[in-house]
């Protein structure tokens, strides 16, 4: 393919205006504002701007000041305005930054009022540590002050250098991949990258046949005098990849899906695909760059990324006949494209493509309308999405697990990042006896219920033993598998799921059907609970304490709730001694019936305990001496 590089140069910024526009639409004024305002702080360092730091790098390469930029400063800071023109003209040579770009969902279908922004910049290769720190404090007050406008955005320091050395181990994070991606990252910024100021890439802008030869044709270019590599910005070629990425990657992703499942849903796939075609796969950002350059592709979705991705598994599922893995795929994409369907209008580009899509897959209208009320769904179609949700993840994850057996891949994942990621999804996915699954809180916005009933079973032939939960008043209930919301072997694990699933609330009307607890006794029970918890935990669990041992953080004990022998006791009005609880009076009777925990580990998982009977305390005294300071 013949390639020139002012024509390629023209087309991509033509693309980049088109992506900065739509990620403009149906935005509001505050994202508007940040999005337009982040080059210029990033150029000056003043006191008079957001995110100053004394002597904190400032400057980027070729910037000028867009229309936005310059009524900012005639409005609030006229002052600056020579100021700013001064730093405008220097010498680009010397500019600390060499480029800012915008990647991921950014002006794609599938952004939202809720995307966060994940920021590139790349400084000088020469800048010194104390300058990085100050550059990286500078970007840090910034993401600051766009949190007061509720827009939240992520600073990542990159040099040229980056990925052409060895694997990087920068500290896993909810925002960083640390050493689970490598050139993958690296192929997601090439397909979705938007630069926002300094100079363009030279990959986007670059074609070669055969990856492996782009450092070779770059060089070749440098002698033959036809390219100045002063212009660009360059990351290098995407000719390096392993297959033991593919398993940190698929992890990251796994992990990536607790919080945001729809989206993580397209990408797993997406890298269960590429290694599917392993080593020869077919990259995104590859096919991209050649439709774009080849002028060839006339797509009404300007190489929106996103849409790629679903092309890709789209062809890679149906190749395969895996038809409802497929039908589900397809949901997931519509639910996260039309996350903020309220608050757009019927015209908006994003709408318009979803309903089109949906009609060529043959949907029914009412399909559309049910996907449509998704952030209204109550608890049986919140329980329904989770579980697919889950069993889609695990299915792609089990694919990739056996691609890395086929080809015996020794993970280049480091020890330390394989064991958080490990826990983080053993957490959030692993089914065990008393552990309180949480539902994903992105599937629906509300889950109160008005009525919760609790049933205590023993001895039917149709039920086992145990407690069961439906969502309705007992005036209405005709007892059946099919109404019951949740089941548990004790009382406290049903209680417990419910309200760390904000099915139960302070609103909530409780009602009990048992023959061995009052009503008083439960609502004492919950209220004790909700006091003690509260719904959500605002403490993340340390990547340390995700490598350690799993240790009990906050417990709450309950005593005697399922069964209270001191009910039964008329003596019990006079004096009692200590020893008095485990034998009381003649009968040598202990008072202590039951005990319940339900317990915050430093993984932060929810999981509840009973014991009941005589021995009831000397159990629980023997497991919670195993569960703190050695670990469950």
């Amino acid at each position: 393919m013949k390639y020139d590089l002012t024509q390629a140069r023209k087309c991509i910024e033509t693309l980049d205006k088109r992506r900065f526009d739509r990620a403009l639409l149906g935005s509001g004024d505050a994202f508007r504002h940040i999005v337009s305002l982040v080059p210029l702080l990033l150029h000056l360092n003043h006191p008079a701007l957001p995110g100053y730091v004394e002597d904190a790098p400032a400057g980027i390469a070729d910037f000028t000041l867009s229309n936005y930029q310059q009524n900012f400063l005639s409005k609030e800071h006229p002052e600056l305005i020579e100021y700013v023109q001064s730093a405008v003209n220097s010498d680009a040579v010397f500019a600390p930054i060499l480029g800012i770009y915008v990647m991921g969902s950014f002006g794609s279908i599938s952004q939202t009022s809720a995307s966060d922004l994940d920021i590139w910049i790349c400084h000088q290769d020469d800048l010194s540590e104390q300058d990085q720190q100050r550059l990286a404090e500078k970007t840090k007050k910034i993401s600051q002050w766009a949190s007061t406008y509720h827009v939240e955005m992520h600073f990542y320091l990159m040099t040229q250098q980056r990925f052409r050395n060895e694997r990087y181990s920068d500290p896993l994070t909810k925002e960083n991949s640390g050493s689970a991606q490598y050139m993958l990252l690296l192929e997601e910024f090439y397909r979705s990258a938007v630069r926002l100021a300094g100079k363009p890439l030279l990959w986007l802008h670059l074609w070669v046949e055969d990856e492996k030869q782009y450092e070779s044709e770059v060089a070749r270019l440098v002698a033959a005098g036809k390219l100045n590599l002063n212009d660009w910005v360059d990351f290098g070629g995407l000719g390096q990849f392993s297959a033991s990425e593919y398993f940190g990657a698929s992890l990251w992703q796994l992990y990536k899906g607790i919080d945001s499942p729809y989206k993580s849903v397209m990408k797993i796939l997406l890298l269960e695909t590429y290694a599917q075609e392993y080593p020869n796969a077919q990259l995104i950002a590859r096919q991209f760059k050649e439709d774009l350059l080849s002028g060839h592709s006339t797509a009404i979705h300007h190489f929106d990324p996103y849409i790629a991705i679903l092309e890709r598994i789209s062809q890679y599922l149906t190749a395969h006949s895996e038809f409802k893995r497929l039908d589900f795929v397809r949901s997931c994409f519509y639910v996260k494209a039309t996350e903020d369907f309220a608050l757009y209008h019927a015209s908006n580009w994003r709408i318009s493509y979803m309903k089109m899509m949906a009609q060529e897959w043959g949907w029914s209208k009412e399909r559309i309308e049910e996907l449509d009320q998704r952030p209204n769904w109550k608890i049986k179609r919140v329980k329904e999405s989770h579980n697919n949700l889950v069993n889609f993840l695990m299915m792609s994850y089990r694919n990739l697990v056996d691609f890395a057996r086929k080809h015996k891949i020794n993970s280049s994942v480091i020890p330390q990042d394989i064991t958080v990621l490990s826990r983080k999804l053993y957490t959030a996915f692993e089914e065990l006896p008393g552990k309180i699954t949480l539902l994903n809180s992105q599937i629906s916005h509300n889950l109160t219920e008005e009525h919760l009933t609790f049933i205590e079973v023993h001895g039917n032939k149709r039920f086992k033993d145990g407690w069961y939960m439906v969502n309705q008043p007992p005036h209405h209930i005709m007892f059946s598998k099919e109404r019951v919301i949740e089941y548990g072997e004790s009382l406290n694990q049903v209680v417990a799921w419910a309200y760390f699933n904000r099915l139960l609330t302070a609103e909530t009307h409780l009602h009990l059907i048992s023959q061995n607890i009052d009503q008083l006794t439960l609502r004492n029970f919950v209220a004790d609970l909700r006091l003690f918890f509260p719904h959500t935990n605002s403490q993340v669990p340390t990547n340390e304490a995700l490598s350690s041992q799993c240790e009990i953080r906050d417990l709450f004990i309950a005593v005697n709730l399922v069964n209270d022998p001191t009910a039964q006791v008329e003596e019990l009005k006079s004096n009692i001694s200590p020893s008095d609880l485990f034998s009381f009076g003649q009968l040598e009777q202990s008072l202590v019936g039951s005990i319940d925990f339900t317990y915050r580990n430093v993984w932060n998982e929810i999981r509840t305990l009973h014991f009941e009977g005589q021995n009831a305390i000397l159990l629980a005294l023997k497991v919670l001496s195993n569960k703190i300071g050695q670990g469950v």
